[in-house]
């Protein structure tokens, strides 16, 4: 599209050149607007394209601020372009043909700088720049002003004109409402991302509030026993805050795994040690609920190589989640594990759970997911599918109704020597 304008216009040769650059600028913001999505990349092509058609030594792009009563440089092009973002160089609208052009959202030519009162000599000072004309004009959108464009210097000492003003009237338009609309989406984008946080937080909170409610009824529970010396409501209360602890640990675990990239620690180890740690975890919690944990790993020979409190804590993650959707007294869950021809080495966690419907399987691994509203984080299995990944490794969920689910863990045995 851009050679084909092209083309038109020099076709247009019994036109003056100076209009034939302002056609020519026009055509190619035209053709950026309507296809790119960069919008601050689309704002410094205007500016460009208005330094270049207007025969300017500098051209510059200010954002105003309505609270602040001040212009700020967005985009600057010329010689002293860097200085003035480097510098963060801002303009009160109360001083400077800038300030003028913003406060009265009317364009300025001022070929003339030196004899004009209006004119702020503080960017020069600062830049050691020469300032001798300006054109300046707002950037309205929908009767709100947005900020001012201003081309600085003509080449070879000649005015800004009457048809550089009309063309850059013309690109301002442009411009304005390529800010305003990067405006917007910074705007939406903003809000979503305290809407997510806001949620996410009262969603931890209330999951963490559940957890220390039943740690501080067990503790009142067993305080109120040794008072009375009735130890059988001390055995029976002390399962239950072993077990909130454990959930309280894994919680935190998750969340300083969530927020940050690790590197495994990977080390030479049994299996089997991995897999007896887990059972630990679990043998109170589930013998009180008559859970059956069958752990066979018999088919890995040998030791593997990864890092074991990694898996450790992924296993634990999906026996957590497994113990949760099976039945009370009917409960089956399974640790398994083989070893693939290459090396490569296969864990499985299973359940004869209620299964997970199709719509929540293809979101469970997504981070803040879950079904079980305030009584999950839903990093359970993000964490876990993150560390799995960073072992180089991939999970994979098989589930069906009523059947149950089977979390399949391969992790890649490349790096033993």
């Amino acid at each position: 599209m851009e050679n084909k304008s092209e083309s038109e216009i020099t076709k247009l040769d019994w036109l003056d050149e100076n209009v034939r650059n302002y056609i020519g600028s026009i055509y190619r913001v035209q053709h950026f607007y309507a296809n790119l999505t960069d919008i601050e990349q689309l704002i410094v092509i205007i500016t460009e394209e208005c330094k270049n058609a207007c025969n300017a030594e500098a051209g510059s792009l200010l954002l105003y601020d309505e609270k602040k009563k001040e212009l700020s440089f967005q985009v600057t092009l010329g010689p002293v372009g860097s200085e003035i973002i480097k510098k963060e160089i801002r303009i009160p609208i109360t001083c400077g043909i800038a300030g003028e052009v913003a406060r009265t959202k009317k364009p300025l030519i001022v070929n003339d700088v030196k004899n004009d009162s209006r004119f702020f000599s503080g960017v020069d000072i600062v830049t050691q720049f020469s300032t001798r004309n300006i054109l300046a004009v707002p950037l309205i959108d929908r009767q709100r002003l947005v900020g001012v464009i201003e081309m600085v210097n003509k080449i070879n000492d000649e005015p800004f004109t009457h048809e550089d003003l009309r063309f850059l009237e013309i690109l301002a338009s442009w411009a304005a409402s390529a800010v305003v609309n990067s405006q917007l989406i910074q705007e939406k984008l903003q809000a979503e991302r305290f809407a997510t946080i806001g949620y996410t937080l009262t969603s931890l909170s209330h999951h963490l509030k559940n957890i220390l409610t039943g740690m501080l009824t067990s503790t009142e529970l067993i305080e109120k026993a040794l008072t009375q010396k009735n130890y059988e409501i001390v055995h029976k209360s002390w399962p239950v805050l072993k077990r909130t602890s454990l959930y309280v640990f894994e919680f935190v675990k998750d969340l300083l795994l969530f927020s940050k990239p690790r590197i495994p620690q990977k080390i030479y180890c049994n299996l089997a040690d991995i897999t007896n740690k887990v059972s630990e975890f679990f043998a109170d919690l589930f013998s009180n609920r008559e859970i059956e944990l069958i752990i066979n790993i018999s088919e890995v020979k040998g030791k593997v190589f990864l890092d074991p409190n990694g898996i450790i804590h992924c296993l634990t993650n999906l026996v957590l989640n497994a113990g949760e959707a099976v039945p009370e007294k009917k409960g089956i869950i399974k640790i398994e594990s083989n070893q693939l021809e290459n090396g490569d080495i296969v864990i499985t966690v299973s359940d004869n759970g209620k299964g997970i419907p199709p719509d929540d399987l293809k979101h469970i691994f997504e981070p803040f997911f879950t079904t079980k509203g305030y009584r999950g984080t839903g990093l359970g299995l993000s964490v876990t599918k993150k560390i799995v990944e960073e072992h180089g490794g991939i999970i994979q969920v098989i589930s069906e109704k009523d059947i149950g689910t089977k979390f399949i863990i391969t992790l890649p045995q490349s790096d033993i020597k």
